[in-house]
């Protein structure tokens, strides 16, 4: 891939040309893949395989990150570990700009870079939701948790960075092509300052 946005596309013959050099090991064709095992309400009273439904898309707002860890917070904190000083890249449906994933002390996001390979125009953020979702575990610092129940919800490293590699569409799928270039992106880029 080197890093380029868009896969080369093959001529007849190129394929077999390709699998016959020394270079290439394996080779796959480029497989839609969908998020399993989230079923739609309906669904839930029949065991048909073909009852899986993609979800509605999450509204944006304030409500993406709402979940907990199962990290000991007492011990995270009472050690010192916030993650400072480490990017993560999630490779998922986006990251939408939510308050716990903000610097508290300069309200700045700590979402340093979006990049968006999934095949949907819909740009950043996260039209399904569950790349936000597991930018909270990850990263999320319990501001928003914390103005409305007893205590801050965080991830398990609240001062990390992230780096949002977005390779699902609205509809929670996406191609095994789109993965591997936020793979090669990783590669090719590293962590951020």
């Amino acid at each position: 891939l080197g890093g380029s946005a868009e896969a080369p596309a093959l001529q007849a013959g190129d394929l077999a040309q390709l699998l016959d050099s020394n270079e290439i090991v394996y080779a796959v064709p480029n497989r839609a893949m969908q998020q399993l095992g989230r079923r739609s309400t309906a669904s839930r009273t029949t065991s048909t395989a073909n009852s899986l439904a993609p979800p509605a898309p999450v509204p944006s707002g304030e409500s993406h990150v709402r979940a907990t860890t199962a990290a000991n917070q007492a011990s995270v904190d009472g050690a010192g570990l916030t993650g400072a000083g480490i990017a993560v890249a999630v490779v998922d449906s986006g990251i939408y700009e939510h308050p716990d994933l903000k610097d508290p002390l300069t309200g700045l996001s700590r979402v340093t870079t979006h990049v968006n390979y999934a095949s949907d125009a819909v740009g950043n953020g996260d039209p399904y939701g569950h790349g936000t979702h597991v930018a909270g575990l990850i990263a999320g610092n319990g501001t928003r948790s914390a103005m409305d129940l007893p205590r801050a919800y965080t991830g398990v490293a609240p001062g990390a960075k992230l780096v949002d590699l977005r390779v699902l569409r609205a509809d929670g799928a996406g191609t095994l092509e789109s993965v591997l270039q936020a793979l090669q992106w990783v590669v090719d880029h590293g962590a951020p300052n």
